[in-house]
């Protein structure tokens, strides 16, 4: 489907409303907390405003929970998307099979070991990720034929990028009430690869790609753009993003597409005008939705 026929979709004034007032509360009760020092207190009212922020959007996101995730991809020249039930998994390029963890004494985590999220190949051989989210994560270096391996980190690497000569990675991990996330770099010292910190994230990253001799990271905030210096720039706060689970990417022109459960998003990378798409059929459906509110 070509997604200059999409149309766009927004919450109502009521839900934003009501969303605005929920926040406000909710920041106040976390504020509270923190005064008093208690750290239970204080996770409990972080999710809370996790929680409000997403209620303006809530018709949004629960529509978008019933509904594929969308693959964004170029055909004869425009920027299209299709439908998927699931998250399209990435062929490992890997000539070789990466051995399974043990993950301590629970025989579940010993047997789940999906396979490594992402690799890039580099001059001695692999840096492999193994991302398995709140179940931990492993970079890795491997020979050319797999034979010879060493851990670098337990970084959670969601994408490698190539900056100006640097082979940067986006890593991070969203859980609960938690997000966190950074830009990386990786450097050969000594004949062994090691991480070095480039920049903090607001928060976790879905998606890392390289535009313009930087860095775009889809995380769950919005859209950031970070150097290989580390000079981090927010482009457009999307405090919902995250729930919508960002998959894929795709830059056409002055324009970032990225496909999610659901919709869409299109960010203007030159006016940083963002807007949420879907299809005409459920772009109408939320239109007359907020009718029959009205009525």
């Amino acid at each position: 489907m070509r997604i200059d026929e999409w149309v766009e979709v927004v919450p109502s004034p009521e839900e934003q409303h009501n969303g605005l007032s929920w926040l406000r509360a909710a920041e106040k009760h976390l504020e509270e907390a923190r005064c008093n020092g208690d750290a239970y207190e204080i996770e409990r009212c972080m999710y809370r405003v996790q929680i409000a922020r997403d209620y303006g959007f809530s018709t949004l996101v629960t529509r978008a929970d019933k509904s594929s995730t969308w693959h964004v991809f170029e055909r004869d020249g425009a920027p299209c998307a299709e439908a998927s039930e699931s998250s399209a998994k990435r062929k490992s390029p890997l000539p070789f099979a990466v051995p399974s963890r043990l993950h301590g004494d629970d025989p579940f985590r010993r047997s789940y070991s999906p396979p490594p999220s992402n690799a890039v190949r580099v001059k001695d051989g692999w840096l492999v990720a193994s991302n398995f989210g709140e179940f931990g994560a492993w970079l890795d270096w491997f020979s050319e034929t797999g034979d010879s391996t060493y851990e670098i980190s337990n970084h959670h690497v969601v994408d490698f990028v190539q900056v100006e000569g640097n082979l940067m990675a986006v890593e991070g991990l969203a859980h609960l009430s938690l997000s966190t996330g950074s830009v990386i770099r990786l450097v050969q010292l000594s004949d062994r690869w090691m991480v070095e910190e480039v920049a903090p994230l607001p928060a976790a990253p879905r998606i890392g790609l390289a535009h313009l001799n930087s860095i775009l990271i889809v995380h769950g905030d919005g859209l950031a753009r970070s150097t290989a210096s580390g000079s981090l720039e927010q482009l457009v706060r999307f405090p919902y993003l995250g729930r919508l689970y960002p998959e894929s990417a795709l830059i056409h022109g002055q324009k970032l597409y990225v496909g999610m459960r659901g919709y869409v998003w299109e960010v203007d990378l030159e006016t940083k005008a963002a807007r949420l798409l879907a299809p005409r059929s459920i772009g109408d459906c939320a239109a007359e939705s907020k009718t029959n509110r009205a009525e």
